[in-house]
């Protein structure tokens, strides 16, 4: 390899490039036919009564790509199992039979789950899906499992490493080997640890040449997290034991098994159960059963009943909400529920928020991103009301809002200074400095805002882009 060449190899984001939302990159390699692909994700715009609010990535450049010539070879990278990240991937491996896939193992088993989830919602909506059971179990048989930190030989003259991303249970980063150098994806990470996952390494010792890296927070420097859940824990326990109830709606993947694990060994102290169930319930279950290096281990056990047994999480003080046992809880006092939908979107949330909300006794902590357009923001503007379709009770109501509603910031995402000082750690190519860096991943705010602290670097990367969706970039 001569100093400085690369193939003719280009990169262009078909989604998250300058936007959060069905992240797709794309890195093309025409001396080779290679065609490198990090995540397939869908994104969720605000409702809009009975339209289809998901939109997908528009394959059709890799189609243009693949009818000019069939040599191509389609090499594709999951980094974690959200739906910003994996939703579309079936759809992909639907249109591209020749894909080969790669994932953790607890990646995989998140992808088949919220899979089947997708297909249920968009069944009970009347609209077309993206694909079908079989179509995503085709998919996901089909993932070649990544089951540790090591390199592996891909074709001849590429390689993968996939590191500990610290986001969620089995989040990476994606290095991948190139005949011209190392380019690494960040994906979503974090370097702190939380209830069910170790933060990611600061100092990433491979020499890379080019990166891809997320800028959600680019802007921002995040709390303390132990901080904001020793907070949390103290409201918890006060306001339940005055007889009031708590609602936390948080994702089924990440926030709710960091907080609702978290609270339920603390509440454990006082007697205080902690309820959740939903999507979070199998989610769960696929996590408990897989392993990938950063992951922490809970206390799961699975329970006999009849002819079924009953994934369970009693060990941990987290019991599943049921139709049969619903009113009771909701009817209660002192009753915590930590549960799925994150944004009061969807799911037992809107119930209890419907059941709760009225109550000035009551609390509504928000522990996540909440996207504009969406109940839970709505709530966390400190909105007289929210109006929610009950997914229990078939209608659409307003809710008046008496209850306390307290905003408690728990990201599963590195802040702008701590993802400056890992790029400012990492080994280079040459010794000196990344060639290209890219942000992806991020709105305006966020990217100027990590932008300008990489430019402060005394190893500032010699260019620093924005992913612009559809935009060719040169590698």
């Amino acid at each position: 390899m001569k100093n400085g060449d690369t193939g003719g190899a280009y990169f262009f984001a078909l989604g998250g490039g300058d936007e959060i939302g069905k992240s797709m990159y794309v890195s093309v390699f025409p001396k080779e036919n290679i065609i490198a692909i990090f995540d397939c994700g869908i994104e969720m715009l605000q409702k809009n009564g009975n339209a289809d609010t998901i939109r997908l990535p528009d394959f059709s450049k890799i189609k243009e790509l693949i009818a000019g010539n069939p040599e191509y070879r389609i090499l594709v990278f999951l980094t974690h199992g959200h739906m910003d990240h994996i939703g579309a991937v079936a759809k992909l491996k639907k249109d591209f039979p020749q894909a080969r896939i790669f994932a953790t193992e607890p990646t995989a088993a998140i992808t088949e789950v919220m899979g089947i989830d997708s297909i249920n919602i968009r069944d009970s909506n009347e609209l077309t899906p993206h694909f079908t059971e079989d179509e995503l179990y085709e998919c996901t048989n089909s993932i070649e499992i990544i089951r540790s930190s090591d390199w592996k030989d891909l074709v001849s003259g590429f390689r993968v490493r996939f590191e500990p991303a610290g986001h969620i249970r089995g989040a990476s980063s994606v290095l991948l080997g190139t005949p011209y150098g190392i380019l690494a994806y960040s994906g979503d990470i974090n370097f702190r640890n939380t209830t069910t996952v170790r933060g990611a390494s600061m100092k990433l010792e491979d020499k890379v040449r080019w990166l891809l890296i997320e800028s959600t927070n680019g802007n921002d420097t995040n709390p303390d997290p132990e901080e904001v859940m020793k907070k949390l824990i103290v409201r918890t326990v006060e306001i339940a034991r005055n007889g009031g109830n708590i609602l936390i709606p948080a994702f089924a993947v990440g926030r709710c098994p960091d907080v609702g694990i978290r609270l339920g060994r603390e509440l454990m102290k006082y007697g205080i159960q902690v309820w959740s169930g939903g999507l979070f319930r199998k989610v769960a279950e696929v996590c408990s059963s897989t392993r990938w290096e950063s992951d922490i281990r809970y206390e799961s056990s699975t329970v006999n009943r009849g002819r079924r047994s009953s994934y369970e999480l009693t060990k941990e003080n987290i019991y599943w909400v049921h139709r049969y046992n619903y009113s009771e809880i909701a009817m209660g006092k002192g009753k915590v529920v930590v549960i799925p939908h994150g944004m009061l979107e969807a799911g037992y949330s809107q119930d209890f928020c419907a059941d709760w909300a009225d109550n000035p006794n009551n609390a509504i902590f928000l522990v996540g991103y909440q996207a504009e357009g969406t109940c839970g923001r709505e709530l966390g503007s400190h909105k007289e009301s929210v109006t929610i379709t009950s997914p229990m009770s078939g209608h659409t109501e307003t809710v008046r809002i008496k209850a306390k509603v307290e905003s408690y910031r728990i990201s599963g995402h590195a802040d702008g200074n701590q993802l400056a000082s890992w790029v400012h750690q990492m080994g280079t190519h040459d010794g000196k400095s990344i060639d290209k860096l890219i942000l992806v991943h991020g709105d305006k705010e966020g990217q100027e805002g990590l932008g300008a602290r990489l430019i402060a670097l005394p190893n500032r990367p010699k260019e620093i882009l924005v992913g612009v969706n559809n935009q060719n970039i040169i590698l």
